[in-house]
């Protein structure tokens, strides 16, 4: 099985949107499932020229080897309304038993940018985040991992994993405990499929870290245009180059939102008020801040949605637009990121694929990717839980 590790530059490029999909102001997105990619089969091999490149982010690039689904590191949504996605129609398709796809809500009577734009005015009042010698972090989520290729059809599988983790405020030091759980296996569980699932991880893994391992701390800007600048100087390609979904993913990864695999977290609880708000602004005003040279995703798009814990969210979301995926009409991918509507600190993400599961012999929408922040707080020592 490929791991979610993989490159997902060229798959992006040979997953397109939803030329079909129309939008309905009286519907929402069905609950039901999400997540991520690698690359096509021989039959789309004639796609490789139109390949972007390896610039993709470490959350896009999680997508796995799905062999059609599509990659990506946040969210997404069509226009100021909700796509209804349709059923798979393929006879092979296995009933869904990861968690559901986000439900996303509408915010009648405001703009994307005016939800933006006040949370970002209501997040630079507050007072300084609370700092301690360790952040304690909390988190939940998954990654499908997915071989195409599979004799019998796509064999996919994935392991909710519990993230805890301390980190050292001074010098990038810590401890990080995983604790895997029982497997999800969409398709039917085949031996390759379990084995894929001991090789992801087992039980309980609880591993000290160096300095620096975490990273160390950083000055970040609270100016809109310097914190544009900052997100647009942290990828080998400019975010520009890959989209509103590339976008999300920088914020993610500067807000220090710790990502599935990589043995590393971030510092989230340690942005100010005023560095939060600039990451706001940014996103309020992203057509402007930006020159997208890559118009695949539509602008970004505010919603509302409970996770998959039950936590009240504001769902920033970014979706490709309708024809760029010929050889799958219906399908879709969106991409999600997820911040507290109190505070402006990421809660999280979601990756998934609606409409059509292409090659993956999944039951649609169906999540291929998914992370959420349970707590996050200071604590005195790498010991110790809030």
């Amino acid at each position: 099985m490929t791991r979610t590790s993989r490159d997902v530059g060229r798959v992006r490029t040979l997953m397109p949107a939803d030329p079909a999909v129309a939008v309905d102001r009286d519907t929402e997105i069905s609950a039901r499932v999400t997540r991520r990619v690698e690359a096509l089969l021989d039959a789309h091999a004639d796609a490789a020229g139109r390949q972007r490149g390896s610039g993709t982010s470490v959350a896009r690039r999680r997508v796995l080897a799905l062999g059609v689904a599509g990659a990506a590191g946040a969210a997404v949504v069509l226009a100021d309304q909700l796509p209804m996605p349709g059923r798979s129609s393929r006879p092979t398709a296995q009933a869904a038993v990861t968690p559901p796809v986000l439900a996303l809500a509408p915010i009648p009577g405001r703009t994307t940018r005016q939800v933006l734009r006040e949370l970002a005015e209501k997040v630079e009042k507050l007072p300084p985040p609370a700092v301690g010698p360790y952040t304690y972090g909390k988190s939940w989520g998954w990654d499908l991992s997915t071989n195409a290729e599979a004799p019998g059809g796509a064999e996919s599988v994935a392991v909710p994993t519990v993230t805890e983790q301390w980190i050292n405020n001074q010098d990038g030091s810590g401890r990080e405990r995983k604790h895997y759980g029982r497997p999800y296996f969409p398709n039917p569980a085949t031996e390759r499929a379990r084995a894929e699932a001991r090789r992801w991880g087992e039980g309980i893994e609880d591993t000290i870290y160096p300095p620096g391992h975490f990273g160390r701390p950083r000055t970040l800007p609270s100016d809109p245009q310097a914190m544009a600048a900052k997100l647009r100087a942290m990828r080998s390609q400019p975010i520009e180059d890959n989209g509103t979904a590339q976008l999300l993913a920088a914020v993610a990864t500067l807000s220090g939102e710790p990502k599935l695999g990589d043995g590393r977290g971030g510092r989230g609880t340690r942005l100010s008020p005023e560095v939060r708000a600039a990451l706001l602004r940014v996103l309020a005003d992203h057509e402007e801040h930006f020159d997208w040279a890559d118009t695949r995703y539509l602008p970004l798009r505010a919603y509302t949605t409970t996770t998959w814990r039950k936590q009240t969210s504001l769902a920033i979301v970014a979706q490709e637009r309708r024809g760029a995926a010929p050889d799958y009409p219906t399908s879709t991918l969106r991409e999600t990121l997820l911040l507290d509507p109190e505070t402006g600190f990421v809660m999280g993400y979601e990756v998934a694929i609606l409409g059509h599961p292409r090659l993956l012999n999944l039951d649609v929408p169906a999540p291929l990717s998914v992370r959420e922040t349970l707590l996050r707080a200071p604590v005195d020592s790498q010991t110790d839980r809030p």
